[in-house]
């Protein structure tokens, strides 16, 4: 998946939205595969990049989630939900159906991070 990032890199340029894309999906599976900390370095190589363009919505909600995500895997709840809300506050009003299911699933990892019921 690196070598893949690294010619899209040269293809469409490091600071693409698709290479942006490319680090979030990166940092997913590496989340996946308990490797939270170099998930982390992803999803902050994506977020870099997306901010610094116009992002999809909630784009930049997926990628706080998945550093919420990671950051939760470790054991830091404090900063998981700190993600968790930056996650929300990105979707603005989720006015979607897709949008308005993703702030749903953000707000349920925040309510177990700070232990409130659902």
């Amino acid at each position: 998946m690196r070598q893949a990032i690294a010619i899209n890199e040269k293809l469409v340029g490091a600071d693409s939205p698709e290479v942006g894309t490319n680090y979030w999906q990166l940092g997913e599976a590496l989340n996946d595969l308990g490797q939270h900390a170099d998930a982390l370095d992803a999803f902050s190589h994506s977020e870099t990049i997306l901010t610094s363009g116009k992002p999809v919505p909630g784009q930049l909600a997926t990628v706080y989630k998945g550093m919420g995500i990671a950051w939760q895997k470790q054991g830091d709840k404090s900063k998981a939900a700190n993600f968790y809300q930056r996650a929300l506050a990105s979707l603005g009003k989720a006015d979607t159906p897709r949008l308005q299911k993703m702030r749903q699933d953000i707000q349920a990892l925040l309510a177990g991070v700070q232990g409130v019921p659902l």
